[in-house]
């Protein structure tokens, strides 16, 4: 049963293995059935009371000695754990159906085929936490059901980091994970993941590479052709907001300077068009006596055949923790935070850039709610927002989608 199969749910694959064992059931049965079930089925995926109402209900269950009835019966109670339906964590800005989902996957076992997704070449990923507890979790989206799911794919990265950056490789073999601030103290570590190996080997493991040159949180990041990170900007452990960059080179494994962006800025938002970094927004100190940041419109654009920075067009809104993705040609800006009677004042409008034009406009489509935090993706043709806060009393992150 091919695992390209674009199906919503698990009853056509039901369906096809019944109607194969019905065609010799005296050859098939008892020999074919269970193997069947249990290679060919994604459980994690049934909808609840399919189990039930489908296979236990069907006459070739029925026709099975009892001992293989009993067999399949436990298999089925032992791999599936039923669970409360997860609140979605995703905002999807095309609309899309409603899923909900029943069972959860066991932890990392030789045996994961029962709770992959279909399709696995593209896969979104986020790695979130709490950032007041430290806890973190990586779940992975099933776009097919619409539903996301705790990953048995890889396990929790090293250490108790906040506030890092993630970025893939183009493929989505690689992940690195750099910088951050744990036990208040701001990282300069690099770590990598790869998960290119099969799902039924050992699982991967977080491999140390080369240090960053700085060491600093709320900075943004960038991927660029698969074979560079980029990390800009940011605070250093002074609570300092800096302008230095620097960029790592993947086959080499090492970090190196380049150009500092003309505006010094943390907590912005940085994206990859048409082959160069742009970046945009953030806060700034102010350049008076008074304490405080200033937050910002300013956008520069990087070329790395050049090394230098250059200053566009601004937004039309001052923004902070939001989301920077290019959608059809264009740079869109997405919610966040910006000045107002309150510095958690929050955002749920979008803005997009036209790089051949140099100018930014309102956009019509706007969040169902406020949102800041997040990140935002175009995956297979759609934006998808994830994770982030909606007001004061939501902390929940996922810092990495891809």
């Amino acid at each position: 049963m091919s695992d390209k199969l674009n199906i919503t749910n698990e009853r056509p694959v039901w369906e096809v293995i019944k109607e194969w064992v019905k065609a010799d059931m005296e050859a098939r049965l008892e020999t074919n059935l269970l193997m069947l079930v249990k290679k060919c089925l994604r459980f994690g995926r049934l909808p609840e009371g399919f189990v039930e109402e489908f296979i236990f209900s069907s006459d070739l269950f029925a026709a099975l000695p009892k001992s293989k009835r009993n067999h399949l019966i436990d298999y089925m109670n032992k791999i599936l754990k039923k669970k409360q339906p997860k609140k979605q964590t995703s905002e999807i800005l095309k609309t899309t159906d409603e899923h909900q989902h029943c069972f959860k996957p066991p932890p990392y076992s030789r045996s994961l085929t029962p709770f992959c997704p279909r399709e696995t070449k593209q896969l979104l990923v986020c790695l979130n936490y709490n950032y007041r507890q430290l806890q973190t979790m990586v779940e992975y989206y099933d776009y097919q059901l619409k539903l996301w799911w705790p990953s048995p794919f890889f396990p929790m990265p090293p250490g108790e980091a906040g506030i890092f950056s993630l970025q893939a490789t183009d493929d989505g073999r690689r992940l690195f994970l750099f910088g951050g601030y744990a036990q208040r103290v701001s990282v300069a570590a690099t770590w990598t993941i790869d998960l290119s190996q099969p799902l039924d080997n050992s699982p991967p493991v977080w491999t140390l590479k080369c240090p960053m040159l700085t060491a600093r949180y709320h900075f943004s990041s960038v991927q660029l052709d698969g074979a560079f990170l980029y990390a800009l900007g940011g605070e250093t452990q002074e609570n300092c907001i800096i302008a230095d960059c620097e960029r790592y080179d993947i086959a080499t494994d090492c970090w190196t300077a380049i150009s500092p962006m003309n505006v010094a800025r943390s907590k912005a938002a940085a994206a990859v068009l048409g082959g160069r970094i742009y970046i945009a927004g953030g806060c700034c100190p102010i350049a008076t006596s008074e304490s405080g940041n200033k937050y910002l419109t300013t956008v520069e654009v990087y070329d790395p055949q050049t090394n230098r920075w250059q200053l566009v067009a601004p937004m039309t809104t001052a923004r902070i923790r939001f989301a920077l993705v290019p959608f059809e040609g264009r740079l869109w800006a997405i919610a966040g935070q910006t000045t107002g009677r309150s510095w958690l004042t929050q955002l749920s409008s979008c803005e997009s850039y036209d790089p051949q034009t140099d100018t930014w406009r309102e956009e019509p489509a706007k969040l169902n709610k406020e949102h800041s935090s997040h990140q935002a993706v175009n995956f297979r043709g759609q934006l998808y927002l994830v994770g982030g806060e909606r007001g004061e009393v939501n902390h929940q992150f996922n810092k990495c989608i891809f």
